[in-house]
């Protein structure tokens, strides 16, 4: 953890900058991308839902007004920090003196625009440093969980999955491009007119090139003759659906369509009033091109599974919890193995919110050996009961983390005198048969 000035001790050519490009890659997937964004929502809600307390070990109690300060303001930094540290693996972040009536500090997490992240050999290892971008930027303190490499890649839990993410939506914008044009495909002409040089333009006497001249004038003209051509037949077409007339008249025929044997049909004219077919009139020197159509990917929803799939893979979390649903014959079983999964590939996050929020306890209030950061989220409400009632824990040991867990004060428990609290069934009946048993011998 290194505190960096707007200077560096170090020559701008041993400076390697972070991957600007994959850094803001990254941080476009936690906002734009669904299952990442499930992810990383999943992992805060684990980690801080209910939040976190700084508890001593010396057995003194925090005021009210310091755990207010801590809900008020730790809890949103340690969120903001923990969404750092998982999309880039390192943390910039700021401690303001007095925030607003507030009689803490308060700390925060600085803007990427603020500084500029950059790798350093120092003492034969890189070190990732920061500088402000400007000179009165407030301090700024630095806490790296993962270092980029030394060529300025990112080696994040979020990086991993990156490559994957990029790849499905190049996949799924080409797949839409290329249904945009199959839903309205272009319509591609060819000329036969000769607008090159002709050597008849030389032997004439005429301007070298006249002749492809008069092309390129004669064009705007032929334009305008298709345009009022189409204007005329999509008239005579809009008059024929009005006004119902039958077009397999003779008469009709010869104007709606000259060149072939076929007439309105009976769906056209009893169409809604002022219906066109749609038609594109060419040229008089040009004929439709061939197009072909781009391919339809039929593999698209397989291959979103199982890019899904890494996804939830690389960020840590079982598909099936951003799902909702527990796959599998044993569903009990397989609830405790993706349970069991979570809590250990959350385990090094934890550890990384303990050690910067003691880091900021530090600055903030002075060093302290007595201090500890407990995560009521990280626990297990259910197996706590297990162990109350095996005799593993007591009954005070319980309403702490009950208390956070579900939000509620300490005034809503029950007194805790001894013919009150809940009975340890399964370890009482345990003891009561040994009891017993060492009566009869």
């Amino acid at each position: 953890m290194e505190f960096v000035t707007g200077k560096s001790t170090q020559d701008d050519e041993d400076q390697i900058p972070v991957d600007a490009h994959a850094l803001a890659l990254c941080w476009q997937h936690t906002r734009l991308n669904p299952t990442v964004g499930s992810c990383m929502s999943y992992i805060s809600s684990r980690l801080l839902g209910p939040g976190f307390l700084f508890s001593s070990t010396s057995g003194s109690e925090a005021s009210e007004s310091f755990e207010r300060h801590v809900r008020t303001h730790f809890v949103p930094f340690a969120k903001n920090a923990l969404e750092s540290i998982i999309t880039q693996g390192y943390c910039v972040y700021g401690i303001k003196p007095r925030f607003e009536k507030s009689n803490f500090p308060v700390p925060f997490v600085f803007s990427r625009k603020a500084y500029d992240a950059y790798i350093v050999l120092e003492r034969g290892e890189d070190k990732l440093k920061v500088k402000a971008r400007e000179p009165s930027s407030p301090k700024m303190y630095l806490f790296v969980e993962d270092c980029p490499d030394s060529d300025g890649n990112l080696r994040c839990r979020l990086s991993s999955v990156s490559k994957t993410v990029t790849y499905l939506e190049e996949i799924e914008s080409h797949d839409i491009h290329a249904f945009a044009i199959r839903s309205r495909p272009p319509v591609l002409t060819k000329t036969h007119t000769d607008t090159t040089f002709d050597s008849r333009d030389v032997i004439s006497g005429s301007v070298p090139g006249l002749r492809a001249q008069d092309e390129s004038d004669n064009m705007e003209m032929r334009n305008v003759i298709n345009g009022q051509q189409w204007k005329q037949q999509t008239d005579m077409i809009s008059t024929l659906n009005k006004h119902q007339i039958d077009s397999s008249d003779p008469f009709w025929k010869k104007h709606v369509n000259g060149t072939s044997d076929t007439f309105l049909s009976e769906s056209l004219r009893n169409d809604v009033a002022g219906y066109t077919p749609r038609f594109i009139p060419l040229p008089n020197d040009a004929d439709v091109a061939k197009f072909d159509l781009p391919i339809e990917r039929r593999d698209l929803v397989p291959l979103q599974k199982f890019c899904k799939m890494q996804i939830c893979t690389g960020m840590g979390v079982p598909e099936g919890y951003i799902d909702g649903q527990v796959g599998g014959g044993n569903s009990v079983a397989a609830t405790r193995t993706m349970d069991e999964f979570v809590r250990v590939s959350l385990m090094p996050l934890r550890a990384s919110l303990s050690r910067i929020l003691l880091e900021i306890y530090d600055r903030c209030f002075g060093k302290s050996e007595f201090v500890d950061c407990v995560f009521p989220g990280a626990q297990n409400v259910d197996k706590l009961f297990d162990w109350y009632e095996s005799g593993l824990i007591s009954y005070e040991a319980l309403i702490r983390v009950i208390r956070f867990t579900e939000h509620i004060e300490e005034s809503d428990f029950i007194a805790s005198d001894a013919h009150e609290r809940p009975p340890m069934r399964k370890m009482q009946s345990k003891r009561q048969k040994r009891e017993n048993y060492e009566d009869e011998k």
